[in-house]
């Protein structure tokens, strides 16, 4: 009725601008704007304290229809034609609202139908027990992922595949921290736990590798005559607390593999003159050590937590000791070489000091007197030679007679 000419639609609708009706919508609309703000605050909160990614898709995907079918009420409309016939001030912010409500549902639907198949790859990797069993699952999920990438065009920004992959490295990282048992990491044989910390970080950088085998064939995945996306970002930037993880193990492996060489000093028994003396300074350094390997037996905090800078402390510790005793191993070492009259007890120490030999200062410290050994494989083998040239010219030469022609 307010288009016919003979109706005057000012003098109409001045009562809703004098009224209150017009100052409570725009008061409605302030408020939704600031609830919606509000929200995506919220959103961005639990993104960042990585609460589960894909529960979030679900429930902002159930919000947004819910705000939409609101935004579809005839209360709404019958708002939105007060606006219009008062030319309020905000009714472009509604209808900003109202165009952002549609896209963002848009948005989480298809992201919801794109992402099902990894929420089922993912709970099928967090539900599997065996750490080593688990790693069989993560190609089928990098592959997946790279799927989506290229597939969903509301998917392929840094920003969600970053929080994708960070979510898959924690738990990565948490199945690894089960794996190794903590409690008892420092209780049981060292050279059955070894293994287990070398095995771990051989999975944790198989993952890197899979990261970046995805990165470089990702144009692969992207249908023909379409524009490929890359992914951009540095891997120690995404991956930042996956790094310093990896680190620990490295540390603890160290660690280990310094503690099964240091056990060996138990059984060393060093010969000649002065062998009694330095096979008590040697025993000596061992019980030395296993004083400070107990104190990482009796650790209150859980050494594969990188939260927790205790370990580090520690370790620094371990690091500074162990130098020392590699030095003064590495005196010992030396005496005990120039203390070798033959060759044959040179490699007899050899044998019995075993792969502590190559630690870096006790292998600078013991390299210059090999020339002694090399000078004593010589005398040797130049005995030997004699040996065998006398040997040879004690017996007698027979020439065999020659054999008289037939002709003669």
């Amino acid at each position: 009725m307010l288009e016919d000419d003979s109706i005057e639609s000012d003098l109409s609708t001045m009562w809703l601008s004098k009224g209150v009706l017009k100052a409570e919508t725009e008061s409605l609309i302030v408020a939704a704007q600031d609830q919606a703000l509000n929200t995506r605050y919220r959103e961005r909160k639990i993104h960042k304290q990585l609460v589960n990614e894909f529960r979030l898709w679900s429930k902002r995907l159930h919000n947004l229809e819910n705000i939409y079918s609101q935004l579809k009420d005839p209360r709404i409309k019958t708002m939105t034609s007060i606006l219009q016939l008062t030319n309020s001030a905000y009714l472009p912010c509604f209808k900003s609202l109202f165009k952002g409500v549609v896209a963002a549902v848009h948005e989480a639907n298809e992201i919801n139908s794109c992402i099902k198949v990894l929420v089922l790859q993912v709970n099928r990797f967090d539900e599997i027990e065996d750490f080593l069993e688990a790693e069989k699952q993560l190609p089928a999920i990098m592959h997946t992922l790279c799927l989506i990438w290229a597939h969903c065009k509301y998917f392929n920004s840094s920003s969600k595949l970053i929080n994708i992959l960070f979510l898959i490295s924690n738990m990565l990282i948490t199945k690894a921290r089960k794996y190794l048992n903590p409690a008892t990491l420092f209780q049981i044989d060292l050279e059955e736990t070894a293994p287990i910390i070398a095995k771990t970080i051989q999975v944790l950088y198989n993952f890197k590798k899979l990261f970046e085998f995805c990165r470089r064939n990702l144009h692969t995945y992207f249908p023909k005559n379409t524009n490929h996306v890359s992914w951009l970002f540095d891997w120690d930037t995404v991956f930042k607390r996956f790094n310093s993880f990896i680190q620990r193990l490295e540390q603890l492996q160290i660690l280990f593999s310094t503690s099964i060489e240091y056990n060996k000093l138990e059984k060393v028994e060093i010969g000649g003159v002065l062998g009694r003396h330095l096979s008590g300074k040697v025993n000596k350094m061992f019980l030395e050590f296993q004083l400070i390997i107990r104190r990482f037996q009796q650790l209150t905090y859980d050494p594969t937590d990188i939260d927790d800078h205790a370990f580090v402390i520690d370790y620094s510790s371990f690091l500074g000791r162990v130098v020392d005793i590699d030095r003064r191993l590495a005196s010992i070492l030396n005496q005990a070489v120039s203390n070798c009259h033959n060759l044959q007890q040179f490699l007899k120490l050899m044998y019995v000091v075993g792969t502590l030999m190559e630690r870096p200062i006790i292998f600078d410290e013991i390299i210059p007197k090999c020339t002694l050994a090399i000078d004593m494989l010589s005398e040797e083998l130049d005995d030997c030679l004699v040996s065998s040239d006398s040997f040879y010219l004690k017996i007698p030469l027979k020439i065999p007679a020659r054999e008289e022609s037939s002709h003669k």
